[in-house]
């Protein structure tokens, strides 16, 4: 919100609902220089893992077993939650994949481990 009310035009009253997205998290933490500079290496870096990631278990993924299926749907859900961070909020963006998405595919590979473990 103080994002919003210091640099949209919209100066009228009540809440602020625009997020401030990566670059603009950066300049309230960094001031302009360094927070410009944050927020496209953030960006940046962001691409090269989601690249790897990419390559590594989604392109060269056999899914030849349960849990390579499992770490596929972790990959594409990590993925495409990438383009969401540039215009919306960092944390908002994280929990909801973290909370909502990774923790219960985790969740059933750790059950599935220990089922395994069980009848092997």
């Amino acid at each position: 919100m103080a994002m919003n009310k210091e640099y949209i035009e919209d100066r009228g009253p009540g809440p602020y609902q625009y997020p401030a997205g990566i670059i603009g998290l950066g300049v309230m933490n960094f001031g302009w220089t360094f927070g410009i500079t944050f927020g496209f290496l953030f960006i940046i870096l962001s691409a090269y893992f989601i690249n790897h990631i990419y390559t590594k278990n989604i392109k060269n993924n056999p899914l030849n077993n349960f849990q390579s299926v499992l770490n596929l749907i972790i990959s594409l859900f990590i993925v495409l939650s990438f383009p969401a961070i540039i215009p919306g909020e960092l944390t908002n963006v994280f929990h909801g994949l973290l909370l909502t998405k990774i923790a219960p595919i985790v969740l059933i590979m750790i059950i599935y481990k220990q089922l395994r473990k069980k009848n092997a």
